[in-house]
């Protein structure tokens, strides 16, 4: 599965740029708002347009027609671009250099502010004075390159941007190639060389006859053959930089269909319709800054799906939880009721062994024979074959209970249970009579089952109430904010 294009290449930048100066030259700011603390709306309003300005940190500029979710207290970042940049115009619009920088003046003169947008590494957004001098960022930092300072106070460097170069000479392209690796792919080598991006590298690998998925030194490459026809197609290819400053590019959004015809996954998009594209599913737009706002509006969409999937599959899954809590402490309930009517009838239908074992052990105790003594009169009486004294399992003097053996004399193997022949341990208290016994157990099942009967209510109330609070969080969750189609709203 190809990886999505996420990330603006110069090529796309100066298609963004001519398309915000086209619309928001001359334009006033009425006001500004957090998405997040990455992303950024301006809105603009003049008598006969109003628009907005998205900007995110690292990634891409563009206008939108997709109403976006704003925070309901904006941050420290947002107030102070309200504070310098509301109601002043948009005086100018560039990009620094050939650098994934972009410089939007608003005012003019001293009254100027810059905000500078850096849409490559991280990313930054850089409020600065008329002389470039910081007064607010969303990220401190210090380049390890150059050690320069990126804080408040400080003055932002535009002079150190990478200026604008021509295209490699052929000399220059050869000499490149010959001191490469060998076997190192071509668009390796000379991608960090062009001011353009692969996608231009695709098409002009393709355009001079070759492979631009596997073009490799010394395999499917041939410098002395090659390199002047790919040099040819990079000269023509610098003809794209000139019309992306125009702002008449139309946009080209690149899609594979999964599973429904309806069901479309956004894989790139592009300022051009480049030869590499025309054999792909794509959707034509009527300008590229339409194209990105299309893109990213369907993969943000995307992502808050998938959060509501999500949240409605956790308040569907705590719901079954409580279900299933529920019905496991009823079940436990009714083992238990289960248990005491089976230990109840082996007592009752054991009774005159249960009450030749608690009159031996009874006794013994009478006449004060000390409990390992009569612990080895039990074992004795084991070894000996004694059936009463076979039944006695062990002896809790601590407690005065008894610890029998107990089978069912007239199980058939059809009962229920499905060890019914086999012995069970049963507790006997030994102050009480066998069927005294038995009527312990049987009070205790009748508790049980009042407990049972209790949990079952409790437990309705508490499913009920689970359930109330899931279907109000799946509605919740249908409010959520995703990025819909606005209309155009005049205010």
């Amino acid at each position: 599965m190809p990886a999505k294009k996420t990330r603006f290449t110069t090529l796309d930048l100066k298609a963004c740029i001519a398309a915000v100066r086209k619309r928001f030259a001359g334009v006033r700011v009425v006001n500004i708002y957090d998405v997040d603390n990455k992303t950024y709306l301006i809105k603009f309003s003049k008598p006969d347009d109003k628009g907005v300005l998205l900007i995110e940190s690292g990634i891409r500029i563009h206008t939108t027609e997709f109403d976006w979710p704003k925070g309901l207290i904006p941050s420290g970042f947002a107030m102070k671009l309200r504070k310098h940049l509301k109601s002043r115009r948009l005086e100018s619009i560039e990009q620094l250099g050939m650098d994934r920088i972009i410089d939007i003046q608003f005012g003019s003169g001293e009254a100027a502010y810059h905000l500078i947008v850096e849409l490559y590494d991280k990313g930054n957004i850089i409020l600065t004075d008329f002389n470039y001098v910081i007064l607010s960022l969303i990220r401190k930092r210090t380049d390890a390159t150059t050690d320069e300072r990126f804080a408040v106070n400080e003055k932002y460097p535009i002079e150190g941007v990478k200026q604008p170069e021509d295209l490699i000479s052929l000399e220059k392209f050869i000499e490149v190639l010959e001191n490469a690796q060998p076997s190192e792919s071509i668009k390796k080598i000379l991608n960090p060389l062009l001011p353009f991006g692969s996608a231009v590298l695709d098409e002009c690998l393709l355009k001079a006859g070759l492979n631009n998925e596997n073009s490799t030194l010394g395999k499917t490459f041939n410098i002395e053959q090659d390199a002047p026809k790919l040099h040819e197609q990079l000269i023509q290819a610098m003809d794209y930089l000139k019309q992306a400053d125009t702002g008449e590019c139309k946009g080209y959004v690149t899609y594979r269909q999964e599973g429904s015809a309806s069901l479309l996954s956004y894989e790139e998009f592009h300022p051009f319709l480049f030869k590499q594209l025309e054999s792909k599913p794509y959707i034509e737009l009527p300008t590229f800054d339409r194209a990105v706002d299309e893109f990213f509006s369907k993969l943000e969409a995307q992502r808050v799906d998938g959060q509501i999937v999500q949240k409605e599959r956790d308040a569907l899954k705590k719901l079954e939880n409580v279900k299933k809590d529920h019905q496991k402490r009823l079940d436990e309930l009714q083992s238990a009721q289960n248990e005491d009517i089976r230990k109840a009838y082996l007592v009752e239908i054991n009774a005159d062994l249960v009450t030749r074992a608690m009159a031996a052990i009874n006794t013994a105790v009478a006449n004060q024979m000390s409990w390992p003594e009569i612990e080895e009169l039990v074992d004795d009486a084991k070894q000996s074959g004694d059936p009463t004294a076979r039944a006695i399992h062990s002896i809790k003097f601590d407690i005065n209970h008894l610890t029998l053996l107990l089978r069912d004399p007239f199980g058939d193997g059809s009962d229920i249970e499905k060890n019914a022949g086999a012995p069970v341990k049963i507790d006997v208290d030994l102050s009480l009579t066998a069927f005294a016994n038995a009527k312990r157990y049987f009070d205790h099942k009748k508790q049980s089952s009042q407990k049972q009967m209790r949990t079952l209510e409790a437990g309705e109330k508490a499913i009920k109430s689970a359930s109330k609070k899931t279907n109000e969080l799946l509605k919740e969750v249908e409010r959520v904010a995703t990025v819909t189609k606005a209309r155009k709203v005049f205010w």
